[in-house]
């Protein structure tokens, strides 16, 4: 039982600096939990690289960025999502 703060320290310190990292000094305390703007802007299908099948034929790697219009804040989290289908089948 006395490995157990082994643990529990650890956990707690990251918490910790986790919670302390939601308070930037950018956020207003709305910025990033509420919707701010109701417009987005898109850009799509922006080649970023070539890559190579598991076939060996190679294709084109695309992305699209969204993010919100009008906004003056140049420096905002980045979220990446990533297709799952192991870069093998699917769109």
């Amino acid at each position: 039982m006395k490995d157990n703060g082994v643990f529990f320290i650890p956990v707690l310190l990251g918490y910790v600096f986790s919670a302390h990292a939601q308070n930037h000094n950018s956020c207003d305390g709305d910025r990033y939990r509420m919707a701010l703007f109701t417009e987005v802007l898109t850009a799509e299908d922006i080649q970023y690289s070539r890559g190579e099948t598991i076939g060996g034929d190679t294709v084109d790697l695309f992305l699209d960025i969204y993010e919100p219009s009008g906004d003056a804040v140049s420096h905002r989290p980045t979220i990446v999502l990533g297709f799952g289908g192991s870069f093998i089948d699917g769109t």
